[in-house]
């Protein structure tokens, strides 16, 4: 049922309307135009933002490579200190983390990799880090700083068996033997299907005495002929040099 009676009546409540609400109509059109403009300023911000930090990531890179170690360190702290939400950030931890541990700067190589392990948003630059910084506290005798950054671990995490290795080499360091021992024979059967060389691992695992667990033996058994890893996830772990088979000073910080 129509409430007006003549199309004049509907003009004029058309009206009585747009006088009524004019102001929050303009209002509104003016707070759309001016959240659209300052989305699209933050974006090309963002864009500006990304581009600046790649090209400092890369001059940072540039530097250690021509060994201008200070160059290096000002772009690395600029990356964390202007642009800590883009991965370039932690990258540049992890280098600073680097040169402070080859210029035996112990305090402030802990200090970067503990900034990357609260700070870092990609899991892997995150467990990097995290494994780095707990095998420098290992270096530097604080076992149960170590033990602590090493605890509450996902064993279906594809970084848990280095987790577990390195616990076990904290608790030979404690000389606690038959923890070393239980860690060393988990992390040999979490290794199962990586395809990773485990020989150093089962060296280790064998100066301590006893003899593996049945289930390690029928693992070591059938890990030449394991074939059920994912290729990019073994590509990552070579290539972030997170293998077990080196020696503390050459995978305390990373090559």
């Amino acid at each position: 049922m129509n409430i007006y009676t003549t199309d004049e009546e509907q003009v004029e409540a058309i009206k009585n309307w747009w006088e009524e609400n004019k102001n929050y109509v303009f209002i509104f059109i003016i707070v759309t135009i001016v959240a659209l403009f300052a989305t699209k300023m933050w974006r090309n911000s963002q864009a500006v933002a990304k581009d600046t930090a790649s090209s400092s990531y890369t001059a940072m890179m540039a530097a250690i490579d021509k060994k201008d170690t200070q160059t290096a360190k000002n772009h690395a702290h600029t990356l964390i200190n202007d642009y800590p939400r883009f991965i370039y950030a932690p990258m540049a931890a992890l280098v600073l983390a680097k040169i402070a541990y080859q210029e035996k700067q112990y305090p402030q190589a802990e200090k970067h990799l503990q900034w990357v392990v609260e700070n870092g948003k990609q899991e892997e630059l995150v467990n990097i880090a995290r494994l780095r910084l707990a095998k420098l506290q290992l270096a530097n005798n604080a076992y149960q700083k170590a033990l602590q950054l090493l605890s509450d671990i996902d064993e279906s995490d594809k970084f848990a068996p280095m987790y577990i290795e390195l616990r076990g080499d904290i608790y030979i360091a404690m000389q606690e033997q038959e923890k070393a021992i239980a860690s060393f024979d988990k992390a040999l059967l979490l290794y199962q299907g990586l395809q990773l060389d485990t020989k150093l691992l089962e060296m280790k695992r064998n100066n301590l005495g006893k003899p593996l667990l049945g289930e390690t033996l029928v693992l070591q058994n059938n890990l030449s002929h394991a074939s059920s890893i994912d290729g990019t996830t073994k590509a990552k772990l070579l290539q972030q040099n997170i293998s077990h088979g080196n020696s503390v000073d050459d995978n305390v910080i990373g090559r």
